[in-house]
């Protein structure tokens, strides 16, 4: 009688083991599911992103009246910043009539860099002469603005599950397995531990 018993501890055993590791498959699957989720809206956001911007763009290139000869490019831009504040900083070198900071399209946050548009074409020279001068305690970056650079935008990597990494190799004896270990030929780079230890001595020094 005890023998079955404990046969059948065995086996209710087992089977706990084996829907407590289905149940760890299954909640890994979940978050895998999520974090793919939440990259693929990612993904989405900046491919909308890249579409506005690609389209804004093309509009401003057929626009003479808004066309880049009259629009600067600043880098470094504090994020605290406001474009009223961007405008009023610019305002000396003439009318701005448009000014935008770019934010992320996920999380809304300032990205750090901005495009004015100034009235008059002979406004962005003199726009030109604030690169590396300081705009709320940053030294920002004043170019003139180019329709390549208002479309170039890095979309995210797809998603991928990370790969196992597993221990190499081991001989008979214990030893991880190496190029050299079979020839022999590898020895180690440098001087012997116990060089470090001699002193020079002037020949004329030493004792007869």
């Amino acid at each position: 009688m005890s023998s079955s018993n404990e046969h059948e501890g065995d086996n209710v055993d087992s089977s706990d083991l084996e829907l407590m590791t289905m149940r760890e498959k299954l909640i890994k699957m979940q978050e895998d599911a999520k974090k793919l989720k939440l990259l693929q809206s990612q993904q989405l956001a900046l491919l909308q992103e890249t579409a506005s911007i690609k389209k804004a763009a093309e509009k401003q290139q057929n626009d003479p009246e808004s066309s880049d000869n009259k629009s600067i490019h600043v880098a470094n831009v504090h994020f605290s910043a406001t474009e009223k504040q961007l405008s009023e900083h610019f305002s000396i070198c003439g009318k701005v009539q448009r000014t935008t900071i770019l934010k992320d399209a996920f999380t809304g946050h300032p990205k750090g860099f901005a495009y004015l548009q100034f009235e008059e074409p002979n406004s962005v020279s003199m726009a030109l002469a604030f690169n590396g001068t300081t705009f709320c305690s940053r030294i920002i970056k004043v170019t003139k603005k180019s329709n390549e650079a208002a479309a170039k935008v890095i979309v995210a990597a797809p998603y991928r599950r990370p790969a196992r990494s597993f221990p190499p190799p081991r001989f008979p004896g214990g030893r991880f397995s190496s190029r050299y270990a079979s020839s022999g030929a590898y020895r180690p780079r440098g001087r012997a531990m116990g060089a470090r230890n001699k002193k020079w001595v002037k020949p004329g020094l030493l004792s007869t």
